[in-house]
């Protein structure tokens, strides 16, 4: 099981995908999330809410010195490190849709490979702040763009 989530203003969204489709399944991981939050609200189908978009980037807006508007009008403009550790820096808590576009693309170890020590270690300097832990203590570039590609 996967749990991805974005931060919608106040409001921190999770999604579980590969929860499973079976009745006992489903009441397992509910009463995982109950014994850790308590008074946790996991509504019934029919009153859920309605799906998320596809693209949950669709919905973050984002200001930099650069541009101003959803997430993904950005893409273009990210040319330079610069630029894309301001952006990173804007997203915050929701860098990891950049990041799930950043490397959905990257064929992970041929990109790997090709870097040094030294670029190895910039990489995780970089990216760091807006990886989970695991990840970092893994130390490996591929894990990392693999992660953002499931």
């Amino acid at each position: 099981m996967k749990c991805k989530s974005f931060w919608d203003g106040d409001r921190l969204v999770l999604v579980l995908e590969g929860a499973g489709n079976e009745e006992d399944e489903k009441m397992k991981v509910m009463n995982a999330l109950k014994s850790v939050y308590p008074d946790i609200d996991i509504l019934p189908p029919p009153d859920a809410l309605p799906a998320l978009p596809s693209q949950a980037d669709a919905m973050v807006y984002v200001e930099t010195s650069y541009f101003k508007g959803d997430l993904e009008g950005i893409y273009p403009l990210v040319d330079s490190m610069a630029k894309e550790n301001e952006l990173l820096a804007s997203l915050g808590k929701n860098a990891d849709l950049y990041l799930s576009y950043k490397f959905s693309k990257m064929d992970a170890e041929k990109y790997e490979g090709k870097l040094n020590d030294v670029q190895k270690k910039k990489f995780f300097e970089t990216y760091a702040p807006y990886l989970p832990e695991e990840l970092i203590l893994a130390g490996s570039v591929a894990g990392v763009i693999r992660y953002y590609q499931s």
